[in-house]
């Protein structure tokens, strides 16, 4: 990077601004310095945010599904040695 594109981001606002009584859980990551968390808003844990949220919002991931293939590929795998 050069000394003038430094210069040029020096003044930039970089950091979302958090209003009052916000909440942020456990590896919530939030990004930009144009993102507001509104007040009394609620971040859950591993959330991922790159936008704005208004005030009094809750924002959580719903439950994912996990897979795990390894030991169902060596189960497989068994199977046709045995077979």
């Amino acid at each position: 990077m050069s000394k003038a594109e430094c210069k040029r981001l020096r003044n930039q606002k970089r950091h979302p601004a958090l209003e009052d009584d916000v909440i942020i859980y456990a590896n919530a990551t939030i990004l930009g310095g144009e993102t507001i968390v509104g007040a009394r808003s609620v971040i859950g844990g591993n959330v991922w945010l790159t936008h704005s949220v208004p005030p009094d919002t809750e924002v959580f991931i719903k439950k994912q599904d996990l897979i795990f293939g390894a030991k169902q590929f060596k189960k497989q795998a068994a199977r046709k040695n045995l077979g």
